[in-house]
């Protein structure tokens, strides 16, 4: 396929049909280079998942889905191998994208994670697989998770190491990253609260107050949302808390307030 692509593009290679293509071409060259050393290698999980990333990253999706399959069957818990198979499942047909959701955790319809993030997400994989209570291992794989946009499974991460350290400060402060994308306001408020009674470090607490304010504005609690706002420009002036809080005047109809947070969230 890629030598007649070769050939096509050579004969025509500003063509319409060439350059709709190419694209596609490009990738699935980039996807055989990196599987061709992948080939030489003794099978093991990290392989057969990495083989698989790059078949599906080239459009070989029957073949990905196998190769994820068998980085499964070894790794059972492994986040590369659920994402990999379920996006697979949904190319080949065999399932769509609610499903996918619903069922295994994982949104085919975020972007496919970069060979950057998806290297992080295996690695943690790795370290888990041998390790499978290390804490500390889990928490970085739901921030690559998080990275990836996979929220559901990072969530699941980050609950089970909050399960075992309820008062880690790191997991509760991505805790409410991770509930601030999934749209969870109840729950952000609660590991919010909980920062709040451990004295987490300003800045922390800053994040959080702003990421609050931004889901009540999001729900058209403008009070609400102009109460976490001050909360956070409490702790410190950012120009994001004065956009919000200007944002929150202005749908509370007060133009004067909302001009001069304007003003100052310009102000280096």
């Amino acid at each position: 396929a890629l030598a007649d692509f070769r050939r096509a593009a050579s004969i025509d290679p500003d063509g319409q049909r060439v350059q709709r293509e190419r694209p596609g071409f490009e990738r699935l060259q980039a996807a055989m280079d990196e599987l061709s050393p992948l080939a030489k290698l003794p099978a093991a999980p990290p392989v057969d998942l990495q083989q698989a990333y790059w078949l599906l990253y080239g459009g070989m999706d029957v073949r990905a889905l196998e190769s994820a399959r068998m980085g499964l069957a070894s790794w059972p818990e492994a986040a590369c191998g659920k994402i990999l198979e379920a996006r697979a499942l949904v190319a080949t047909r065999k399932l769509d994208a609610a499903k996918a959701r619903s069922d295994l955790l994982v949104e085919v319809t975020a972007p496919m994670e970069s060979p950057e993030v998806f290297g992080g997400i295996l690695r943690a994989d790795a370290d888990l697989a041998s390790q499978p209570d290390k804490a500390s291992a889990r928490a970085d794989r739901a921030g690559w998770l998080t990275s990836a946009g996979q929220n559901l499974l990072a969530n699941t991460d980050i609950e089970a190491v909050l399960a075992n350290s309820p008062n880690d400060i790191a997991a509760l402060h991505l805790a409410v990253a991770i509930s601030r994308r999934l749209g969870n306001f109840p729950a952000a408020t609660a590991y919010a609260s909980r920062l709040e009674k451990l004295k987490a470090p300003r800045a922390v607490l800053c994040d959080v107050f702003t990421a609050l304010g931004e889901m009540a504005f999001e729900q058209s609690n403008f009070t609400l949302a102009l109460d976490f706002a001050n909360r956070s420009l409490g702790i410190a002036s950012t120009p994001f808390a004065w956009k919000l809080k200007a944002a929150c005047h202005t749908r509370l109809g007060q133009p004067n307030e909302a001009a001069e947070a304007t003003k100052k969230a310009g102000r280096p």
